[in-house]
């Protein structure tokens, strides 16, 4: 049972170590609209008035240790969605403070179970209709997006729970109403490609404790679970 458990673990442990050779998958966000025509300056004025006329404009505040904030907007499919970010956040274990686009990702956010994995750890994300079936989607310090579907407008920052940041986001709403004489437009939130590419290369993490492992074969593999739990398969690997 001991060989059958440790097997098991270090089948895992070797499938992460080749998986992390697949290549970064194509992010998955709200889709943007193509960019228009060149236009004169009178022209640009006068589709300001027109086509892209501010339905609403709010600022709101998201504190370090903020999950996800209901800004109350109710937005309407094909609308522009333009949001500005500025501020900064720390973690504790981190060398620097980040902005709203968040930390660069490392092999440690393999094992982090952030709210939109394609994007580093505190960044500002963003999600349109009910929180258990609205897909995230990076916002970081400015997005300008065509809402695909209606829905209620949140906020968050790309955090676990337990390992929040201090500091502050300042954001800003700014909501359009879509373009005269184009309706509503049912764009994907997620495009299959992504989907699949995301199975490859985030695979399962092993969770030790669903081992089952007795109190005499955590003391024999101790040194080994001690390396793979701080997230060093390598050295995991190597004390085995």
């Amino acid at each position: 049972m001991v060989r059958f458990s440790r097997n098991a673990f270090f089948l895992k442990l070797g499938f992460l170590l080749v998986s992390t050779g697949w290549p970064d998958p194509a992010p998955a966000q709200l889709v943007r609209e193509a960019a228009p025509a060149q236009q004169t300056t009178t022209q640009r004025d006068n589709s300001k008035s027109t086509s892209r006329r501010k339905r609403l404009s709010q600022e709101f505040q998201l504190t370090g240790d903020a999950s996800w904030v209901d800004t109350g907007i109710d937005v309407q499919a094909s609308e522009h969605v333009v949001i500005t970010a500025t501020g900064k956040l720390r973690y504790s274990d981190a060398k620097q403070d980040n902005s709203p686009d968040g930390l660069a990702r490392g092999f440690r956010d393999l094992l982090r179970i952030l709210p939109y994995n394609e994007a580093g750890r505190g960044a500002l994300i963003g999600r349109i209709g009910d929180k258990d079936v609205a897909q995230p989607f990076l916002v970081g310090a400015h997005c300008d997006q065509v809402a695909p579907i209606a829905g209620r407008l949140a906020l968050g920052i790309n955090q676990e729970s337990q390992d929040t940041g201090t500091g502050t986001y300042v954001v800003r709403v700014e909501v359009y109403a879509p373009e005269d004489g184009k309706p509503p437009a049912k764009s994907p939130m997620l495009e299959a490609v992504s989907v699949i590419q995301w199975c490859f290369y985030y695979p399962a993490i092993l969770d030790s404790t669903e081992l089952g492992l007795t109190a005499q074969q955590e003391q024999a593999l101790s040194a080994s679970l001690t390396a793979y739990r701080a997230g060093d398969l390598l050295q995991a690997l190597a004390v085995y």
